[in-house]
């Protein structure tokens, strides 16, 4: 099962793009189930880290979500879509925020035996593919710790135009420009990983 806490896009959104991506219905006939929680639709925000006059630390919120996630069972993955909207506190500018939202994320992952993937914005210029690895990691927006405590970190980008444009053109695909982008493992804890940039193209969503 997958948890996703969405907090940019709405219910309709998620069922649109969850259509797009399975033309076929054929989520269900699946065993498992994803479920979300869709901020926009909520009464109010869903901050897990605070930052205030009593000092950084987790909420409520953040514990009372742990206990939810505890009623799901054969839990394999939890989405934070975007981390941004997620905290009231620095994590940009401020190692203890990253490094507290990392620990937060490291606990979730170790109590229920899951993957924890944490959606986060690049700077304007990191959207742009970068020469190499180091530079697609130092494109990610904020504080080094948002990276260094994750045990993985990986990058998306646009490929440039005329590159784009050609491998539409190879693959009989109307040019656009975000159906190229660029996949890179910037970061990883295991040395069994291919840090290669690998090209994507979106062909049917």
């Amino acid at each position: 099962n997958v948890l996703m806490l969405m907090a940019e896009d709405d219910r309709n959104e998620v069922f649109r793009r969850t259509k797009a991506l399975d033309i076929g219905d054929k989520r269900f006939d699946a065993e498992f189930d994803v479920f979300t929680y869709t901020v926009p639709d909520a009464p109010r925000p869903l901050i897990l880290l605070k930052d205030d006059a009593r000092g950084l630390d987790l909420t409520p919120e953040a514990h009372e979500l742990i206990n939810e996630i505890s009623t799901i069972q054969n839990l394999s993955l939890v989405v934070i879509d975007p981390i941004q909207s997620f905290v009231a506190a620095p994590i940009t500018t401020s190692q203890e925020a990253a490094q507290l939202y990392c620990q937060f994320c490291s606990s979730i992952a170790s109590k229920f035996d899951c993957a924890v993937l944490s959606i986060h914005h690049m700077s304007k210029a990191g959207l742009q593919s970068q020469e190499s690895s180091w530079d697609s990691r130092s494109a990610i927006r904020g504080s080094s710790s948002l990276v260094d405590g994750m045990r993985m970190a990986a990058t998306l980008s646009l490929m440039d135009e005329k590159t784009a444009e050609n491998i539409c053109s190879e693959e009989g695909l109307d040019f656009d420009r975000t159906r190229v982008v660029n996949f890179q493992v910037v970061k990883s804890n295991s040395s069994e990983v291919d840090t290669n940039p690998i090209t994507l193209v979106r062909r049917n969503a």
